[in-house]
């Protein structure tokens, strides 16, 4: 049997980081003159750029899903440490 050993306070702080990294915005797209001769090129790029921020948006929803995960891990684990320390202060004879 493995032990699941979680430290609230790193645990929190990679969330924090997590969380941060999630944030931006996306830059502007490039402008493209759109004339005879670059037409094709100027819509594959900008059809490019688009997936690239579609997929930029997906992976900051996938890293805040992650954050809010990792503070409702390190939450848990300091109530269950918390709880375990009462219990075990109660029955070392302890207030």
């Amino acid at each position: 049997m493995s032990i699941l050993d979680v430290d609230p306070d790193l645990t929190h702080q990679l969330a924090t980081d997590v969380a941060r990294n999630a944030q931006g915005s996306l830059p502007a797209p490039p402008v493209v003159p759109l004339d005879a001769a670059t037409h094709d090129f100027g819509a594959h790029l900008a059809a490019a750029v688009t997936n690239i921020n579609q997929r930029t948006e997906r992976l900051r929803a996938d890293l805040a899903h992650i954050s809010r995960a990792g503070y409702a891990l390190a939450a848990a684990a300091a109530a269950t440490d918390e709880h375990t320390a009462g219990r075990f202060s109660a029955h070392a004879g302890g207030s």
